[in-house]
């Protein structure tokens, strides 16, 4: 819940650019999801109405109402998108999530001018950053509107919740999502790298981790789903965890699991969620209008020295992260 240089963490779905549907109200309401609301706000910045009628076009908050809808509340959520007055973030607040036009801008940017690793897609970061974003928001509410004690750091716990909901999603689109997050997560590593060649120790008080570790801790969920569900979905990860880390992942995976069952699913509607599950929420061309990258050196590579880790050497842009 701070300004734009830890802002990417999570949320919503889909900066997505097509649509077919035109003219819907301003503060669109789907009736069979109780408990949440949503809201998409006349931007203050003249520049950002593109992006708002991209977003209404796409209904991306109606759909994640819907696949909120299995989420039994006893308080209203409320979900906005709107203008911040030049502010990049995405924060909770008592039951309200705001998300700022001006984070979804600086997102694309950034993403637009950031080199890729081996396997993941721009257009794939500007999806999942996007509904990474609007998780890790939600994570914060449930934890607020559901009473749900915290040990230990609450942003790492919402990073968490972010992933393993992620997750749910269908394989395919579990994998465009936690690949963008990662993706923004290390391009925002870089980001910082470079306009201040290097972290200052004041960086490490910050309550949410650094950029670098939020890389790390989203591969490893990830990972860790495969190695505990016995499925193949992120096994080239296991190129971009050095060694140590890897021996973790099921522990982690597993923590997610277990913390989602014990005090979430209690309040979901089982059945309603095996049906929202099925939905395949994300489209092929979601985020394909994304522009081409400025003309840089070539991809990213693990580092000689750790075969195991992407490079993070200063030198490109990268998008910003997430509260």
């Amino acid at each position: 819940m701070s300004p734009y240089h830890r802002v990417i963490g999570t949320a919503g779905v889909l900066l997505a650019m097509a649509a077919s549907q035109a003219g819907l109200a301003q503060t669109p309401v789907l009736q069979s999801a109780a408990g949440v609301q949503v809201q998409y706000k006349e931007p203050i910045n003249p520049a950002h109405r593109p992006i708002y009628e991209r977003l209404r076009k796409r209904t991306v908050l109606e759909q994640y109402k819907e696949f909120m809808s299995p989420l039994k509340l006893k308080r209203a959520l409320n979900v906005a998108l709107e203008g911040c007055n030049g502010v990049i973030n995405a924060t909770h607040q008592m039951g309200k999530i705001t998300y700022c036009y001006e984070l979804v801008a600086e997102m694309q940017r950034q993403i637009v001018e950031t080199d890729v690793l081996p396997g993941f897609r721009r257009e794939d970061a500007i999806v999942g950053g996007f509904v990474s974003i609007l998780l890790h928001e939600t994570g914060h509410a449930i934890f607020y509107l559901l009473d749900i004690p915290i040990f230990g750091r609450e942003e790492d716990a919402a990073d968490a919740i972010a992933a393993y909901v992620s997750l749910q999603f269908g394989p395919t689109s579990a994998r465009r999502i936690l690949t963008g997050t990662a993706f923004v997560w290390r391009a925002a590593e870089l980001t910082r790298q470079k306009k201040r060649s290097g972290r200052q120790f004041e960086d490490y008080s910050d309550e949410h981790g650094t950029e670098a570790q939020r890389f790390y801790n989203v591969l490893c969920i990830a990972l860790g789903s495969d190695m505990v569900e016995k499925t193949n979905t992120f096994s080239d990860f296991v190129q971009l965890l050095p060694e140590g880390r890897r021996g973790q992942c099921v522990r982690e995976y597993t923590h997610a699991k277990n913390s989602f069952a014990r005090f979430v699913l209690p309040h979901v509607d089982v059945p309603l969620m095996k049906k929202v599950r099925s939905t395949e929420w994300l489209r092929s061309e979601d985020g394909s209008d994304i522009g081409p990258p400025p003309a840089f050196g070539p991809q990213s590579s693990p580092s000689p020295g750790n075969p195991g880790a992407p490079t993070l050497t200063p030198g490109r842009p990268g998008p910003p992260g997430s509260k």
